[in-house]
């Protein structure tokens, strides 16, 4: 048993030190565990933006040879290294993020003695895939790697009813923590047109569809690109300018598909990697995200939070933070017709300042940061003390 007045170590695992939603999800605790009770350190394959944006008092770690893909030789490589450096650091708690540094990290640190290792579920790659092959090894390595695991933290009960129904975990290691958000770093705009032309370049009376996001498969960019598209083409929605925030390995397609028609460029607009994401969402109207698979993504709860209307795929992570013609849209992606027509009519005045009020008081009254942390830190607490 530890002693409540000395520090607890813990180490968080992920995989690249990017901003996106899973890294900002550790950043926030990072950001608001006392300092007096943690000592915190992060450990991902280099240095990046993430690691940039750590405080002084987080320590950061490097392991080369995480890569996202199945690699045998550079995953035992990873191992090994993860291995050495938690039976070094001797951590107390262990906290791993995502599938694949979920799996090595937890296998790790089982080796290497870790009183406490706990894991942050942010979907799982055996949903992800149609191989039945690869999704067997997938769900055979959670199940092996779940019996590492002091501890699971699921962002909703879906999640939590696939590791209980297919992974066999004991209901009593699983805590349902949701995502959380700044209330008031992510507040609706005061002067919405005002941002449209400051941050945005673009007419006050442009009607703005944001989508904030890693460019790759999983968050199916190509699919609301191609959806603008047609609504541009067809000028089905007067004023509409379509903004895509995030980059990665599908921005190459999306600028020779949908950049080379001057029209097109004015209204589809590529931004890449963006420091402003609050006041971006505050120059926009509506948030859409067609993922093809999600833990619980935090760019819908911060562009709820700002009040924007949320036009998202029906999928699990998606589907439990919005509520069909309630603060947004649900659609199915094999029907584009659909999704035009949600894009379409969220245009309408009274359904989307009431959709907007939805949003806002769900957040302040569901999801506050503050409160989230609060309990992943009672829940550090009782796990070191009454180990």
């Amino acid at each position: 048993m530890k002693s409540t007045y000395s520090k607890i170590k813990i180490a968080h695992v992920q995989l690249m030190p990017l901003l996106s939603g899973v890294q900002r999800v550790s950043l926030q605790e990072f950001e608001l565990l006392p300092n007096e009770q943690f000592d915190i350190n992060l450990i991902c394959k280099e240095s990046g933006p993430l690691t940039d944006y750590l405080d002084d008092s987080v320590r950061a770690f490097f392991v080369p040879t995480l890569c996202r893909n199945i690699s045998p030789i550079e995953d035992m490589k990873s191992l090994i290294s993860l291995y050495k450096l938690l039976k070094k650091e001797k951590y107390d708690i262990v906290h791993t993020h995502s599938s694949k540094t979920g799996i090595l990290g937890r296998i790790a640190a089982r080796l290497a003695g870790v009183p406490c290792v706990v894991h942050t579920v942010h979907g799982f790659a055996f949903e992800s895939t149609k191989r039945k092959s690869v999704k067997l090894v997938y769900k055979w390595l959670e199940i092996f790697a779940a019996k590492c695991t002091t501890r699971l933290i699921c962002l909703h009960n879906e999640d939590k009813e696939i590791c209980i129904k297919e992974l066999y975990v004991d209901p009593m290691k699983i805590s349902v923590i949701p995502n959380g958000v700044d209330l008031e770093k992510f507040a609706p705009a005061i002067n919405k047109g005002d941002l449209k032309e400051k941050i945005l370049g673009l007419k006050r009376n442009s009607f703005v569809f944001t989508m904030v996001g890693r460019l790759w498969p999983q968050k199916n960019p190509l699919y609301f690109a191609e959806a603008a598209k047609y609504i541009i083409e067809n000028n089905l929605i007067p004023d509409s300018v379509f903004v895509i925030v995030g980059d990665g390995e599908l921005m190459n397609d999306l600028k020779y598909n949908y950049q080379t028609d001057m029209n097109l460029k004015k209204r589809l607009l590529l931004l890449g990697w963006r420091n402003d994401i609050p006041n971006i969402l505050k120059a926009s109207d509506v948030f859409v995200l067609p993922s093809l698979w999600e833990g619980m993504p935090l760019a819908i709860l911060e562009a709820q939070s700002t009040g924007l209307p949320c036009i998202v795929s029906n999928i699990n992570g998606n589907n439990c933070l919005v509520k069909n013609e309630f603060d947004g849209f649900l659609i199915e992606l094999n029907d584009i017709d659909s999704f035009i027509n949600a894009l379409i009519r969220v245009t309408d005045d009274k359904v989307l300042n009431i959709m907007s009020k939805n949003c806002r008081n769900k957040i302040v009254n569901e999801f506050n940061i503050v409160k989230r942390v609060d309990k992943i830190k009672n829940l550090y607490i009782d796990m070191v003390v009454n180990k």
